[in-house]
């Protein structure tokens, strides 16, 4: 289980820090989940984005939701693989505020 806290790879502007490299893949894995995860108001046909580990990306290979504490959970139904992001709120990705309204 990944245990991601997304400020660590943000930077000072609060934009992805790592260049290249897994870090990268997990960091904007990470953003597009607490997108897909906040965004309320996502469309029925919207698909989560591929997993970063096996890079499945058909429908229902990855599942993402929040949790009653605020944490956006995964799991990849393909490869088994999940996570946990903390301090997303309030990031370029937070989609929650813009879908209230």
């Amino acid at each position: 289980m990944y245990v991601i806290s997304l400020d660590h790879y943000l930077d000072e502007r609060g934009t992805i820090a790592i260049m290249q490299g897994p870090g990268r893949k997990i960091a904007e894995f990470a953003a597009s989940a607490v997108a897909y995860a906040s965004n309320a108001f996502k469309p029925g046909n919207s698909v989560p984005p591929a997993c970063f580990k096996c890079k499945k990306h058909t429908p229902g290979s990855v599942d993402i939701g929040i949790t009653s504490d605020g944490l956006v959970v995964w799991r990849c139904n393909a490869c088994g693989t999940s996570g946990q992001i903390s301090n997303w709120r309030g990031t370029f990705w937070d989609l929650s505020e813009a879908s209230s309204g």
